[in-house]
């Protein structure tokens, strides 16, 4: 994960939140993801939308205030942190550096992320798959740096005068993130649990090759072990996959014996029996392929 170019929070231990503050009025994707990562490190948390910060707030130990106040959790101030924007064009190597503000919901992230997820590698596909994108969107701009889930956030936007409707759909899409966040930390969980079962296949593999008896998540301890090929159920027959690197261009043209279906991105071909993809995973392998 890109580290902060201003980093205030080094050594900061998160307190137990009871009450968070954020703003009224307009949502955008950044205090919604801000309010669904605190909901889902501390379930009972009091969230109030406000139009101002008094010192009631500010001086409360389990109030946290965020993306109003120019605080630490807010980032409307000169000085708030920032972090490099990478710019996809064709001017990227002759641009100078550009950089961004890290809004607040990645500004929170870093001090809660090891409350949602158990491993670094999670806690950062997190980071650069939904918040490092609504960050840049929320400080860049839409036109510059549109975000999917930024926009659809914004939808549930409303200009109804009757209160109740906009915090009503605050916190749908308040919830909508509650459940892409546990959904991510239940993957990892399964992605932990199947990569302990891939070990004892990986004890018993010959050849570099690896056979499963279903699909796990094989790929990080098969590299890790060295082996070359994966063979495990796949639709409609056995899948061989490639540990590294990509199966053999000519299979485009001519499948291999057994195979009813080779990729075209050649990542995956699919065979009959688990027979014949053992036996295509042999020769590859005999051949250094």
């Amino acid at each position: 994960m890109t580290e902060l170019i201003l980093n205030k929070r080094k050594g900061f231990k998160m307190k137990e939140i009871k009450r968070l503050v954020i703003h009224d009025g307009k949502f955008h994707a950044d205090d919604v993801m801000t309010c669904a990562l605190v909901r889902t490190a501390f379930p009972d948390v009091r969230i109030e939308r406000v139009s101002g910060v008094d010192d009631d707030m500010r001086n409360d130990e389990n109030t946290v205030i965020a993306d109003i106040g120019l605080g630490k959790y807010d980032h409307h101030q000169p000085d708030a942190p920032r972090r490099p924007y990478v710019l996809d064009n064709q001017y990227t190597k002759t641009a100078p550096p550009i950089t961004y503000k890290a809004a607040a919901c990645g500004l929170i992230f870093e001090d809660i992320k090891d409350m949602i997820f158990k491993t670094k590698e999670s806690a950062n596909f997190f980071f650069e798959n939904y918040i490092r994108p609504i960050e840049a969107q929320d400080n860049v701009g839409k036109g510059v740096a549109a975000n999917p889930l930024s926009i659809a956030i914004g939808a549930f936007n409303t200009i109804s005068p009757n209160e109740e409707d906009v915090e009503r759909r605050f916190f749908r899409a308040v919830h909508i993130c509650e459940e892409i966040i546990c959904a991510e930390a239940e993957a990892e969980e399964e992605r932990l649990k199947s990569e302990g079962e891939v070990e004892k296949y990986i004890a018993k593999s010959e050849d570099g090759i690896l056979i499963l008896p279903k699909y796990m998540h094989w790929c990080k301890a098969a590299r890790k072990a060295g082996l070359n090929y994966a063979v495990m159920p796949g639709r409609d027959g056995f899948a061989l996959r490639p540990v590294r690197g990509l199966l053999p261009a000519d299979w485009l043209n001519e499948k291999p014996n057994g195979a009813n279906f080779v990729h075209q991105g050649r990542f995956i071909a699919v065979f009959r029996t688990k027979e014949y993809a053992v036996e295509a995973a042999k020769k590859l392998s005999k051949e250094g392929a």
